[in-house]
């Protein structure tokens, strides 16, 4: 073989690394755009689980405040439960008065006064009663407020959470899919070389 021959051979082995060498920045290009891309796609996952801590987090505060309100609620029933009991007390009380004083009306004239001012206390009484049965009233509309927010905070989290496994679901297959090429292209490097 020639001195020509073998210069010839070894510009075409050059000729043929160069277009090898220039391949192989190619794909490594086109791998580090993809990792890039997965990257991009791991912010936006992560932006995801941070929106959704902070729903749930809120789903917490509401739900805190649903069962201080609920338990709101039960002081004022048990309030008015006992202040209905004893304004049946008092009105048992005060009937059984009332029939006393019926029959000795004409011996204790000053008892039918002292009725009068007991029938007052009673009267405001009941007006306090009603006050107070006013205001369970508005503390069980805000409870059935706080269970529709609550309800709403529910039905947002998981349309979130169903949008998040899509999402992960979507990255895990592209990084299946990623890692298929990285090691076929090492694979065929390995090869090439042996």
């Amino acid at each position: 073989m020639s001195v020509e021959d073998r210069v010839l051979r070894l510009e075409n082995a050059f000729a043929t690394l160069s277009e090898l060498a220039a391949r192989s920045e190619s794909r490594a290009d086109t791998l580090l755009e993809l990792v890039a891309r997965s990257d991009s796609r791991a912010d936006t996952l992560s932006e995801l689980v941070a929106r959704l801590e902070s729903r749930t987090d809120t789903l917490s505060e509401l739900a805190a405040r649903a069962e201080s309100r609920t338990d709101n609620l039960a002081q004022l029933t048990d309030t008015l439960v006992q202040l209905a009991v004893s304004a049946s007390e008092r009105a048992d009380t005060h009937e059984s008065w009332v029939n006393t004083l019926g029959a000795r009306t004409e011996e204790h004239g000053t008892w039918i006064s002292s009725l009068g001012a007991r029938a007052e206390e009673h009267e405001s009484w009941i007006k306090s009663l009603s006050a107070r049965a006013e205001e369970l009233a508005v503390a069980q509309g805000e409870l059935t407020n706080a269970q529709v927010e609550l309800a709403k905070a529910q039905a947002e989290l998981s349309k979130a959470q169903a949008h998040t496994e899509a999402v992960v679901a979507e990255t895990n297959k592209r990084l299946n899919h990623l890692t298929d090429v990285v090691e076929r292209y090492i694979s065929e490097r390995r090869n090439g070389q042996h």
